[in-house]
C-alpha cells in the first residue's frame, strides 16, 4: 500500500483519495465493504488501488478499472446484484469514452475496456 513518488501528480495518499471518491461520486458506488458486502473488503480494495499505482495509472483508470469489476461481479451475481450492476450501468459505460476524451487514457486502452463492457452486457438482458 505504501509507495514514493508521484503518480498523475498525486502523493499516494491524494491518490488513494481519488480513486475512492471516483467511485462513490461518479459511480455511487459504496466502497464500504460493512455497508456493501457486494463490494471487496479493505485489503482486496488495498490491492486493487495497489496495482493502478504501481502500473502508473492515472487513478480514473484505476476507479473505471474497479467499477467494472465490480459492475461485472454484481451483474454475475443476478438479482439484487443485477439491480445494482443496472443502477450504475450508465455512469460506467459513459466514463470510458469521457476519459479517451480528454486523454485520460490512450485509445487502445479505452478499446480494452469497451471490449471487456461488451462482452459482459448480455448479462444485463436476462
Amino acid at each position: 500500500m505504501f509507495g514514493f513518488g508521484r503518480v498523475d501528480g498525486l502523493n499516494r495518499k491524494e491518490y488513494n483519495n481519488r480513486v475512492k471518491n471516483l467511485l462513490e461520486n461518479r459511480f455511487a458506488i459504496d466502497t464500504d465493504h460493512m455497508r456493501n458486502p457486494r463490494f471487496p473488503g479493505i485489503i482486496t480494495f488495498g490491492q486493487l488501488i495497489d496495482q493502478g499505482w504501481f502500473q502508473k495509472c492515472c487513478p480514473e483508470d484505476n476507479a473505471l478499472f474497479i467499477a467494472l469489476a465490480y459492475w461485472e461481479g454484481c451483474a454475475k451475481e443476478g438479482g439484487l446484484g443485477l439491480a445494482e450492476a443496472l443502477r450504475i450501468d450508465d455512469a460506467v459505460s459513459a466514463f470510458i469514452p469521457e476519459l479517451a476524451i480528454a486523454g485520460k487514457i490512450s485509445d487502445a486502452r479505452a478499446r480494452q475496456f469497451v471490449s471487456f463492457y461488451d462482452s459482459n452486457c448480455w448479462r444485463l438482458m436476462r
